[in-house]
């Protein structure tokens, strides 16, 4: 299995989640899938949601080894994971500031929905929005001023706040989403795959006009929770599909 891809900042590689190594741990490769490496070795199943910082010198995922859901960073060449914060447990879906500077967090916790910034140098994490609903897969806005995010775990609406904080909002006109994963934020609109077409599609929302598009229709399903990743120069989607579901017939010996 992989999923949940990110291209990276130059656009040659691509991280993502697989279990290739018999559990589930982070991967990165050429943008081909050439030349896999595997960056994480927490022999834990549910550890995932990589991000490529803007500077690309820098990978942000969480895990829940040592059995509490945690955010770390890697050098995508290699190196020992490191944990974002001590203080910091219960977070997952890391997300990166577009300066490069922080990275955004949402709680784990059941029936507390929050969203963190926790800058990499030193400070605290700053809560920037509570609720009693699912938040997660939060992106901030090219000009920094708003931070859009998915709200509830699934038919996920995409919803928009300023980045200091303060009241949200829903985006008007734009559809939900089946997954909280469904969706990647570009500078004049929002990608989104589309599970209610027939056949399921990748669709654009355009925020100035409320007009959706469809880009492209899918041949096969996309993975639930897969992931849909924007290359950082706009041409490129990323996502995973699904192309087979295999299982084995198994004989126990002296089960008696």
């Amino acid at each position: 299995m992989q999923r949940a891809p990110d291209i990276s900042p130059d656009g040659k590689r691509i991280v993502f989640e697989s279990d290739r190594s018999g559990v589930q741990e982070i991967w990165i490769s050429g943008i081909d899938g050439s030349n896999p490496v595997q960056l994480s070795h927490f022999n834990d199943p549910l550890t995932g949601s990589p991000r490529w910082s803007p500077t690309g010198h820098l990978i942000a995922f969480d895990s829940r080894a040592g059995g509490q859901a945690s955010v770390y960073v890697v050098d995508p060449d290699g190196g020992i994971p490191k944990r974002l914060s001590a203080s910091l447990n219960g977070v997952s879906i890391p997300t990166w500031s577009c300066d490069g500077n922080a990275i955004y967090l949402t709680s784990t916790d059941v029936g507390k929905g929050e969203i963190y910034k926790v800058q990499l140098k030193g400070a605290d994490a700053t809560l920037i929005l509570k609720s009693s609903d699912f938040l997660a897969n939060v992106k901030e806005s090219r000009d920094r001023k708003w931070l859009y995010f998915a709200k509830g775990d699934a038919n996920a609406e995409i919803r928009v706040v300023s980045s200091s904080g303060g009241e949200d909002r829903p985006v008007e006109g734009m559809p939900q989403v089946q997954n909280t994963t469904d969706w990647a934020l570009a500078d004049d609109g929002i990608y989104f795959i589309d599970r209610r077409a027939q056949p399921i599609a990748i669709s654009f929302f355009e925020l100035a006009t409320k007009k959706i598009r469809q880009i492209v229709t899918l041949n096969k399903p996309p993975f639930i929770w897969g992931g849909l990743s924007l290359s950082p120069d706009g041409k490129w989607l990323a996502y995973t599909q699904l192309d087979d579901t295999p299982s084995d017939i198994m004989l126990v010996d002296h089960f008696r």
